[in-house]
């Protein structure tokens, strides 16, 4: 997506799809669905990309089969994938999982911009089979989950598989035709998502973290700024950051604010919702080799519109009904006495923002689990500042972004 490649320019060090391939993408200029083999150079990691065309047949039980008989039908397919014109991206480059996750939700932002059913197979040399295995299976639960899907329409046309059921390290990346009533609301997104203003954006958004994270203070953050909407690109913008984070020294950057454009739909704060709840299954896939800290925010948060009743999002406050047991355990009584309800609920004002987004954090040594700590002293801080001057504060970083539209 166009402002999508703006986007990727400000990324000093990790940038899986450079610009000018990206606006290849998105003018027209890379057809996915040309049956014509052709070979493109995409810088990754200072490495080209290579583009072919593949096709998929799917094979049996490969347990008994000798390596040579393995690769030989691994050829096969990628050649027979060519005949049939869907796309092959040679991906070097990507050697872990969180290199494959930012390549391949790359590479389904740019399929996302076209309405059509497309195809594309991406080898991954540097990847164990068993690891895009745990990915395809990953996806493939959430896909079944009814209420994700149903918050993010735009999710479902696409699916992965593993060329020829895991023979070969290779995944196929397809999406189906959008209906009439998908193209329209597509197209109705991208008019409502507005072009990003980096200057105000970013002032509107280092006012909110100083007024609301001041243990952040003396950290190296970076702010990174997404403009699209797409499901796709927030997640691949995701894992970029979780990539830059990963290739760079803490004395770079400790945190990265990563942002996504307003919206005004009405169920925005359920779709935001449902894009946490996604990183979030994505990360618990992989929470054995890295951690982060997670904070979400939203120009809407309502912690208990968010939180389920059964068990605690990670980068989420949790609900107002668990807060006066949670206060009562860091043995603060007369707080729990103290503050009423009203009070409590105004929380929400720790992560209500100008855009929504969220805080990545290297994971703390005392905190093994990746999940954000509870602070209790910010809830009684904000009780005492009121809601009334806390409203204010918002409204005016939301009078940055308006601005800027």
């Amino acid at each position: 997506m166009f402002y999508w490649s703006f986007v990727l320019s400000a990324f000093r060090l990790f940038q899986l799809i450079e610009v000018d391939v990206v606006e290849a993408f998105s003018q027209g200029r890379l057809n996915l669905g040309s049956r014509t083999s052709r070979t493109y150079n995409y810088a990754t990691y200072g490495r080209p990309f290579e583009l072919f065309s593949t096709s998929d047949p799917q094979v049996g039980a490969l347990d008994d089969w000798s390596d040579e008989r393995k690769a030989e039908l691994y050829q096969f397919l990628l050649r027979d994938l060519e005949v049939e014109g869907a796309p092959l991206l040679g991906c070097d480059g990507v050697s872990a999982n969180k290199t494959l996750q930012g390549a391949t939700w790359s590479v389904a932002g740019q399929l996302s911009e076209n309405d059509y059913e497309r195809k594309v197979c991406l080898v991954l040399e540097d990847i164990p089979v068993k690891d895009l295995k745990t990915f395809v299976d990953a996806f493939s639960r959430i896909k079944k989950q009814r209420s994700l899907m149903d918050s993010l329409p735009d999710l479902r046309r696409f699916s992965l598989s593993l060329v020829g059921n895991g023979i070969g390290p290779a995944l196929i990346l397809e999406t189906q035709n959008r209906t009439e009533t998908e193209v329209a609301q597509y197209a109705l997104m991208k008019i409502n998502t507005p072009v990003p203003n980096e200057v105000q954006w970013r002032a509107a958004i280092q006012s909110f973290v100083k007024r609301n994270f001041a243990e952040l203070e003396d950290d190296l953050i970076a702010y990174r700024f997404l403009g699209s909407s797409d499901i796709c690109d927030i997640v691949s913008g995701y894992w970029n950051c979780i990539c830059e984070l990963e290739a760079t020294d803490s004395t770079d950057a400790n945190s990265i604010v990563l942002s996504f454009p307003p919206s005004s739909e009405k169920e925005a704060l359920t779709r935001f919702a449902a894009v946490s709840e996604l990183i979030n299954t994505l990360n618990s896939v992989y929470k054995n080799e890295y951690k982060y800290d997670l904070v979400y925010f939203h120009p809407s948060y309502d912690c208990d519109k968010i939180q389920s009743q059964d068990e605690p999002a990670n980068g989420h406050l949790p609900r107002t009904s668990f807060l006066r047991e949670m206060i009562l355990q860091n043995d603060d009584k007369e707080a729990t006495e103290t503050l009423t309800d009203e009070q409590l609920k105004i929380q929400n004002y720790q992560r209500t923002s100008p855009l929504p987004g969220v805080i990545i954090k290297r994971v703390s040594k005392d905190n093994e689990n990746g999940n954000a700590q509870f602070d209790y002293q910010n809830i009684i801080r904000l009780a005492k500042e009121g809601e009334e001057k806390l409203e204010e504060a918002v409204m005016e970083e939301m009078k940055l972004i308006s601005e800027s539209k």
